[in-house]
């Protein structure tokens, strides 16, 4: 039990390291005048749309405009997470542009992204992955430290559970992520469990953050939270996820 529960903070640890980036900062700032007309408009921009992840957060925020017919929300993103470039241009395109009362921006490169934004004067939602500029009203996303703590927590209870068994008496998989994919090989029995973050609420959360922005509200950071996927919630989360993926535009 020593090793296992050595294992299990050796595993919390790994974690919080290798999740760092994604870390937030900062908070309770009241930014923006609102919008001047009738409909506020708010501009998404992913890392990219070409994962399960990503589109869970982009359907959640679609699903926020739906809610909120005052509001315009225009998502996009780079081909892939390596689309440095093409991000770029896009974070130019729309702060230049001027057609915007808020920005949400999940950035590839946040040291780059810092300077594009430095002469706005609209509120910036950091996405995922925080932005060190004081532009930044709030950050939205897991709170890492949390999930690491959550995650080794139930590995130290199923290393308790497992020790009637010889195949995995000494080994626990964990992961960390809660896709479709992670969350059927928990299924399956190649994983014990996964912490699950929850993209589809980041989405909503960060429109809905952005909009009080613009609004002038004051906000704050916003812990989308962690959900500890076993094989007895594995499916509901798999058809959770897919109802949210049917209904992107």
């Amino acid at each position: 039990m020593k090793m296992k529960r050595f294992a299990a903070m050796l595993l919390a640890g790994t974690m919080l390291t290798g999740l760092c980036a994604c870390g937030s900062s900062g908070g309770n700032k009241t930014a923006g005048s609102g919008s001047s007309g009738d409909e506020l408009k708010v501009s998404v921009i992913l890392k990219t749309e070409a994962s399960e992840h990503w589109q869970l957060i982009k359907a959640g925020c679609e699903q926020y405009e739906k809610d909120n017919p005052g509001v315009k929300v225009d998502v996009k993103g780079p081909p892939s997470e390596t689309s440095y470039d093409e991000q770029t241009n896009m974070i130019d395109t729309d702060i230049n542009g001027g057609g915007y009362d808020a920005y949400v921006i999940a950035p590839l490169q946040s040291d780059s992204v810092a300077a594009q934004i430095a002469a706005t004067d609209k509120p910036v939602i950091a996405l995922d992955t925080n932005i060190n500029s004081d532009k930044v009203v709030s950050f939205v996303g897991t709170g890492n430290e949390k999930a690491a703590k959550m995650g080794a927590e139930k590995a130290v209870e199923e290393a308790k559970a497992a020790k009637g068994n010889k195949a995995y008496e000494k080994t626990i998989f964990l992961g960390f992520d809660g896709s479709t994919s992670a969350c059927q090989a928990v299924l399956d029995g190649s994983l014990t469990l996964t912490c699950a973050q929850q993209p589809y609420d980041m989405g909503y959360k960060a429109c809905e953050t952005a909009v009080k922005a613009a609004k002038g509200e004051s906000v704050d950071n916003v812990d989308t939270g962690t959900e500890i996927i076993e094989k007895d919630n594995a499916q509901a989360r798999i058809d959770k996820m897919n109802e949210y993926l049917a209904k992107i535009k």
